[in-house]
């Protein structure tokens, strides 16, 4: 079946809508998107929901809050959002940390040596 690309004109205002029925389902979306991928591009092993998990891992990368990515991803609870990109989150925490660390160096709240130190013990504390 070929998916026909969004209709102006059709009621439900679904992104891809078969011309024979009222609604298309995931697999054919995935074969079709499959299909253009490797022609196009020869790129293959993609799919609808790793489309949508790089979406939501980019909006978190820009700094979006995470209560609006779980809104924006149709999460009914902020754990799944947690929970699902925690390690994104985590390099996230580490590029934040690096921020405040700068701030102290610029500021001269704290010296190299007792920052070196400080870096020391949470990365040991990460390692548990």
């Amino acid at each position: 079946m070929k998916i026909a690309n969004m209709q102006e004109n059709n009621e439900e205002k679904l992104l891809f809508k078969p011309k024979n029925s009222k609604y298309v389902r995931r697999p054919n979306v995935n074969t079709e998107l499959q299909r253009i991928l490797k022609k196009e591009f020869d790129i293959t092993d993609i799919s609808t929901h790793s489309l949508r998990h790089t979406f939501g891992t980019r909006c978190i990368e820009s700094g979006m809050a995470p209560v609006v990515v779980q809104r924006l991803m149709g999460h009914k609870d902020i754990g799944v959002t947690l929970d699902t990109y925690t390690t994104v989150f985590d390099k996230f925490k580490e590029r934040e940390i690096d921020k405040v660390n700068q701030y102290y160096l610029n500021e001269n709240l704290i010296g190299n040596n007792l920052l070196n130190e400080k870096n020391k013990e949470i990365d040991i504390e990460n390692e548990k």
